[in-house]
Order: C-alpha cells, then structure tokens, then sequence
C-alpha cells in the first residue's frame, strides 16, 4: 500500500490524503460527535416533558387538597368481593384493554400493570372503582406514551385495608 502512495503523482498524493482525511473524520463524527449531540438533546426534551408533568402534579395537588378541604361524606361500599376480581370487572366495564398484569396481593389488594392504555379512560375507571368497590390507588407509575396513552403500574387496595 505504501509503494502504491509512493507511486502516485504529488498531486494525486494530496488528493488520496485529503479523502482520507475526510473518511477519517466523518467516521469520527458518525461514531462519537453526532450520538452525544443527540444524546444530549433527548435528555434536553425529556427534562422538559418531566418539568411540565411536574408542573401539572403540582397543580393537581392543589386540586386534592381543596377536594380535602371540603370533606364531604364518604361512604364505603360494601363490597366482599376480593379486590383483584373487582378491578378485573371495573377495566372490562370501562372498555379498556387486558392488562399485562393482574395480580392479587391478599384479599383487599391488586396489581395491575398496562403495556398501553388511554390515561383518561383509564382515572374514569378508577374514579368508578373506588366510588362502587371503595378500592383506591395507593401506588402508581405512569410513563406517558403518544397520543393521550400511557404505560401505568398501579397498585390498588380497598378503603380501610
């Protein structure tokens, strides 16, 4: 390879060097300067997306602690059925999709893990389940997918458990 660079005319010389040159930093570029740029302007967009749920969460505990203010009369139902087989009823009656997980976790208590579901559907079914089953979230994970869905990991136990 050396004697055939040798062999080359000057001019051809700083040709071939330039294009190697040029092969070398965009090589360079491809495998370290352009995922680092990316990299940083996902993190970028991703802690804005946290800084507006954030915003959001704060708004909605204002919300909660006015709804606690007012108090109101809560009634438990009395429901005996064990909390997995009421969640169960209340995604089917919501029109939601199966979840991922359903599992038990003692009489009173239920997890339930959705690959994919629409966020609002999703609180108008637990807002009727804890209004007709008395079962709560008391845990919850949401990572926000597009269009309105979510992926969500709830855990859900009855009033008074």
């Amino acid at each position: 390879m050396k004697q055939w660079y040798l062999g080359l005319a000057p001019r051809e010389r700083v040709i071939v060097a330039g294009g190697g040159a040029i092969a070398v930093l965009s090589i360079a570029y491809v495998l370290a300067i352009e995922p680092l740029v990316h990299g940083v302007a996902e993190r970028e967009q991703r802690i804005a997306a946290l800084e507006q749920d954030r915003a959001w969460m704060q708004e909605a505990i204002g919300e909660v602690e006015a709804l606690r203010a007012e108090g109101g009369d809560v009634t438990v139902p009395d429901d005996d059925r064990p909390a997995y087989l009421a969640v169960d009823d209340a995604i089917s009656a919501a029109g939601l999709p199966r979840p991922n997980q359903l599992t038990p976790d003692g009489n009173d208590a239920a997890r339930v893990a959705f690959a994919e579901v629409e966020f609002d559907r999703l609180m108008s079914a637990l807002g009727e389940l804890e209004r007709s089953a008395g079962i709560h979230v008391t845990r919850a994970r949401f990572d926000r997918l597009d269009d309105g869905f979510v992926e969500a990991e709830l855990t859900l136990e009855r009033a008074g458990s």
